[in-house]
């Protein structure tokens, strides 16, 4: 970026508000992601369209709060006082979340308590499994 001051010209770089990661996986498919000034995930854009995340909570600004799919389908986030994820509400059901103590989803329930979905991970904190 070029900038003219009162002084004299010069030539400076600022920080972009947002920034972008691309991904190329080894199937061709090619993935970006966006991120906002604070290093918030904003969007991830795929051959299926964009996906936003929004971040509703002013006492805790780093956290989810929603997500809308390039569908248009709209995930809402639900968390306890100590900002651990206890449900989601998606296509007007209720799924609730049940995390370890480090706030990791690891049981997912639907409205009737009945788990739908067994989340792992190995001990770097990468899911390995996901049983449905």
């Amino acid at each position: 970026m070029t900038t003219l001051t009162k002084h004299s010209p010069s030539n400076t770089t600022y920080p972009n508000q947002t920034s972008q990661t691309f991904v190329e996986k080894p199937n061709g498919k090619k993935i970006t992601y966006t991120y906002d000034s604070t290093n918030r995930r904003v969007a991830r854009t795929d051959e299926t369209g964009i996906t936003q995340y929004l971040y509703g909570n002013p006492e805790r600004p780093f956290q989810l709060t929603a997500v809308r799919e390039p569908s248009g389908s709209l995930s809402i986030y639900h968390y306890d006082d100590l900002g651990l994820p206890y449900a989601l509400d998606r296509d007007s059901k209720r799924y609730y979340i049940i995390t370890d103590q480090l706030g990791t989803p690891e049981l997912v329930c639907d409205e009737n308590g009945e788990p739908i979905k067994t989340l792992e991970y190995d001990s770097f904190g990468n899911q390995t499994t996901s049983l449905s």
